[in-house]
């Protein structure tokens, strides 16, 4: 996992922990109470995906977690990918937006 790699200082495992949790955050206060959250999710998935790829990529995860309410610098950007990208493609698919925002993915 992203979390346990080495390189990063204790302060920024906090750093990126607190941005995991507060992107969940934002993307379930974004999705209205009166809709199922599958749908909400796909609807934001959408909206991100702007070049309509089927994923999203670090240029399209940096603006998503602006929308949310959560900026970020460049390598916290790249640290959040890694933590939710579970195939290695370095872009996060529905799929695994779904499994970290429904809670099924559990970030280390």
């Amino acid at each position: 996992m992203v979390l346990e790699n080495p390189e990063l200082t204790a302060s920024d495992k906090t750093v990126v922990k607190n941005c995991l949790y507060r992107l969940k955050s934002g993307i379930l206060q974004k999705v209205p109470p009166t809709m199922n959250l599958e749908t909400g999710i796909d609807n934001i998935f959408k909206q991100y995906d702007k070049d309509r790829t089927g994923v999203i990529s670090i240029n399209e995860l940096n603006s998503l977690c602006l929308g949310v309410g959560v900026p970020l610098e460049r390598k916290y950007t790249m640290r959040i990918m890694k933590a939710l990208d579970s195939d290695g493609s370095s872009t996060i698919s529905l799929e695994e937006l779904k499994l970290f925002i429904i809670g099924k993915k559990q970030i280390q």
